[in-house]
């Protein structure tokens, strides 16, 4: 058999995974969180460290009526006894991604609830400053927006301020470095895996400046973000996604050796898989932090069938 021929043959099997993958099961995410932080979530403190903080996952319970993903915590500004968690709830039915919050006390989950319906598809919530500084800048490329929201009482997201409108970003992640505020992202469309873009500015607000050398990264092992930066040893690591098995594999963590206008330089230092026997064996792509406790995602192939043929799902990655 010829090179070409066999290129077909592969192609046309890997169509077929996939038709059959999204026939017949989808995928179902989740939220967890561990009392470890994020520098030994990402395997910045060695392997066994991270074992320990992986088999430490919390899992929320699950919603039959839609999952929940792309997780970011922060300590609750109005009860400051509790984590408050906010996160993508993706409900079957409507197949179009809203912001829920839901606290963590003593061990234990708060009932979740919405805080975001805008009419367009939200997720990635990621979180900016603390207190009375707090706000939750959603992605929110569907209506070419990037806004952040002030968290109420209830922790509702109210009075959005315009951080970026002139792109549509995805995953926008905002980090203070060196005296300058820089954001990564990817842009919507085919390259939304596989092309990072870097913007920098005097404050969280912009106005936002491109990086000369956008984009400043293009891999699909490797681009888009995955959660909030670390801090870890006086050195800044950046989590991204690894889309290259599909979407939202695993995390990849690079240390960020270089961040100028016009230069960036990283290298890839660690890995975050979906623990060895967990449920949630499919993907893992948002990772969070406060303090010593770390929230991730996760996801399991759920068959559209009967629950007895979930565990068929993993062969059918493609």
């Amino acid at each position: 058999m010829s090179d070409e021929r066999r290129r077909s043959a592969r192609d046309l099997l890997l169509r077929l995974r996939r038709k059959a993958q999204y026939t017949l099961y989808r995928q179902r995410w989740n939220v967890a969180i561990t009392p470890f932080s994020a520098a030994a979530v990402a395997g910045l403190e060695g392997a066994a460290v991270q074992r320990a903080a992986l088999d430490a996952l919390d899992w929320m319970p699950e919603r039959g009526d839609a999952f929940v993903a792309d997780p970011f915590v922060t300590r609750d500004p109005h009860r400051p006894e509790a984590l408050l968690i906010f996160y993508e709830l993706f409900p079957w039915q409507r197949a179009q991604g809203l912001i829920g919050a839901a606290r963590y006390n003593d061990g234990q989950f708060g009932e979740g609830r919405i805080v975001l319906d805008t009419g367009h598809h939200l997720s990635y919530p990621f979180v900016l400053g603390e207190g009375e500084t707090l706000r939750v800048m959603p992605e929110h490329s569907a209506a070419r927006d990037l806004s952040s929201y002030a968290v109420a009482a209830d922790a509702t997201l109210t009075d959005p301020r315009p951080v970026e409108r002139e792109h549509r970003l995805i995953d926008a992640t905002i980090v203070e470095w060196e005296g300058r505020h820089w954001l990564f992202c990817t842009h919507a469309g085919p390259t939304e895996n596989s092309e990072l873009h870097a913007y920098h500015a005097a404050g969280p607000a912009g106005p936002w400046t491109p990086h000369r050398a956008n984009p400043i990264r293009r891999d699909r092992g490797g681009a888009r973000p995955a959660g909030a930066f670390i801090v870890n040893g006086g050195k800044l690591f950046r989590p991204a996604q690894d889309c290259r098995a599909h979407y939202g594999a695993g995390i990849v963590v690079h240390a960020v050796e270089r961040l100028t206008a016009d230069d960036y330089r990283e290298t890839v230092v660690s890995e975050i898989r979906p623990p060895a026997g967990s449920r949630y064996d499919y993907g893992l792509h948002t990772i969070s932090s406060v303090g010593t406790h770390t929230v991730i995602d996760g996801a399991r192939m759920e068959s559209l069938i009967h629950p007895r043929l979930d565990r068929w799902g993993r062969y059918l990655r493609a």
